[in-house]
């Protein structure tokens, strides 16, 4: 008999031996899978805690505990991950250096100095990689780095690391923030799921070094503005959209008389002069409208009743609706300006006169000559009119010939005396329609002494159809007396063979009449000849050199002009252009 086991039943209790290794190594690996997952779960859950302690820890941190609080975290980040250092680095404009803005490090782990600048050129390679492609840079083993980052190199060796981890903090627009990880007691290999997770951190940081920065910013322009407002000269009020006064500064109140409190809220008005009042509601139509005013003049009224006169500039401030949230207005005082125009124009007026009367002192004699000559002749008539009546039966009809002489030449004597009352008179600028031939027809009746005692001759071609002109008869008769008698006189320097002075009336266009004063002196310098009308230039030795300079002055309050060329043969002509009546300044 045979008593060995049946090959089918070792078979049977191998397999199931085997079955139950299998199944108990399974159990292993599921026991093990089990607990890999669970400390994956709970490292995960470890750096989101660490990701809302920090998120939490910055939310509503006040701007100088932003530092502290940082370098905080970055100790948190060194326990977290077991690294040797960390730190915050960010590039400085011209995007030349680097600068270590925080740092954390391990006990005995030598830190880099905070606030330490870097040149980009002791890591040319990194700074490439960093900043140009913004890419991760992983640095396990420094003998691993490539040939072209041996600057780099030497640079990691000095500060003692090992192996380095730089990742680049992209926030919207990319940023110049950098968060570097560096192991200095030995060599890592750093996982690329760490990348993740460091830039999401770094990314907190991040941002909230861009809110302190603009909150210290926002801090720094309300400051500036404060101080702007509180010390500027002009007065400055912050109106609100209806039109009151939220807040105004010191120098309008000073100027105003007023105390803060009896202004807010007041409406803007409060401070305008009745006579500004219909203005100010056109321009408030107009701020409501455009959003701005610029430049506009206007009266305002202090508490005690003086009224100054300021330029008006409003901007608007609106919210992102499109509508008004305030306005803020600033008015230049001009009050001082004006009234030194208002001198500087008195002054000018008494130039004007006084050079007027110097012309006229220049023509004495012949004026003297023109009054003489009248004079003579009612006395001469007045004689023989006298002798007639000593005849038994005068002549009746000689009598009344001799009676119309006498009426005539008074007449003329008068028409002088009138004429140089008017000159020597000091008035405003009065305007009216000219007739320009008329005028020119006046000043050569005042110069036919002159002109005769010269032993020169004036020649007229007057346009019959011209129109009259607006403008101020005394003013324009000035400005032809100088120029008829600087041709004059130029002729007369040059001798016997300059002996007429040709005045010619013109339409430009229909817009201007135009007056040409040619004669045959000796011409305008040849060098810069429109120095002529430059203030105390004078080629005459007696003098002032303000004619021309004060004929320009005159011509331009016309809205006309006064130029000057050389002949083509000898001498110079002065041209006067004048608008007609209908096109009157504005």
């Amino acid at each position: 008999m045979n008593n060995s086991t049946p090959r089918t039943t070792v078979s049977k209790k191998q397999t199931k031996r085997q079955n139950s290794k299998q199944a108990q190594e399974g159990l292993r690996k599921a026991r093990e899978g089990r607990a890999q997952a669970e400390e994956s779960l709970e490292e995960f859950l470890r750096f989101e805690r660490l990701v809302a302690d920090l998120s939490a820890r910055f939310l509503n941190i006040p701007p100088d505990r932003v530092d502290s609080e940082i370098e905080d975290g970055l100790r948190q980040i060194l326990e977290f991950f077991q690294v040797d250092r960390c730190a915050l680095l960010r590039t400085l404009p011209g995007k030349t250096s680097w600068l270590i803005t925080h740092v954390a490090a391990q006990e005995g782990v030598p830190p880099v100095p905070q606030g330490t600048i870097l040149p980009v050129s002791i890591t040319p390679w990194a700074y490439d990689k960093l900043l140009r492609k913004r890419e991760v840079l992983s640095v396990s083993r420094l003998d691993d780095l490539p040939a072209e980052a041996n600057v780099d190199r030497q640079t990691w060796i000095e500060w003692g690391i090992r192996s380095n981890l730089n990742i680049p903090i992209i926030i919207g627009e990319p940023s110049d923030h950098i968060i570097v990880i560096n192991s200095v007691k030995s060599e890592r290999v750093w996982p690329e799921e760490l990348f993740p997770r460091l830039q999401r951190l770094g990314e907190i940081f991040v941002n909230v070094l861009e809110r302190k920065r603009m909150e210290e910013d926002l801090q720094t322009s309300e400051e500036k503005f404060r101080q702007f407002f509180k010390n500027i000269p002009d007065y400055c009020y912050i109106i609100s959209a209806e039109g009151n006064i939220l807040h105004i500064n010191e120098a309008a109140l000073k100027t105003l008389g007023y105390k803060r409190e009896e202004l807010i809220g007041k409406p803007l008005a409060t401070i305008y002069a009745p006579e500004s009042w219909s203005k100010m509601k056109a321009l408030f139509d107009q701020w409501k409208k455009e959003g701005e005013i610029k430049n506009e003049e206007m009266i305002i009224l202090s508490k005690n009743g003086e009224k100054r006169t300021v330029l008006l500039n409003v901007g608007t401030v609106r919210g992102e609706d499109g509508k008004i949230i305030h306005s803020t207005s600033i008015q230049t005082d001009i009050t001082g300006w004006e009234q030194a125009q208002m001198e500087i124009e008195k002054q000018r007026q008494e130039l004007i006169h006084v050079t007027r009367l110097g012309t006229l002192g220049q023509l004495a004699s012949s004026i003297a000559h023109e009054i003489n000559q009248p004079l003579t002749a009612i006395l001469s008539n007045a004689q023989a009119a006298q002798r007639f009546l000593n005849q038994k039966e005068p002549n009746l009809g000689e009598l009344r010939e001799i009676l119309k002489d006498i009426i005539d030449d008074d007449k003329r004597a008068g028409e002088v005396i009138r004429k140089m009352r008017s000159l020597i008179k000091k008035k405003e600028f009065s305007f009216e329609k000219l007739d320009i031939n008329n005028l020119i027809r006046e000043t050569i009746l005042l110069l036919r002494g002159y002109v005769m005692k010269k032993n020169k001759k004036i020649r007229v071609q007057a346009d019959p159809d011209l129109p009259l002109v607006d403008g101020d008869r005394v003013q324009l008769l000035q400005v032809l007396l100088n120029l008829i008698t600087n041709g004059v006189d130029a002729m007369v320097e040059r001798g016997p063979a300059a002996q007429e002075l040709v005045i010619r009336t013109s339409k430009n266009d229909a817009n201007s009449v135009v007056i040409a004063i040619k004669d045959s002196g000796s011409g305008l310098p040849d060098k810069d000849p429109h120095r002529v009308f430059e203030p105390f230039y004078s080629t005459k030795p007696e003098g002032l050199g303000m004619g021309l300079a004060i004929s320009r002055a005159i011509v331009e309050e016309h809205s006309g002009t006064l130029h000057a060329e050389n002949n083509p043969d000898n001498g110079a002509t002065f041209f006067v252009t004048i608008p007609v009546a209908a096109t009157k300044r504005t």
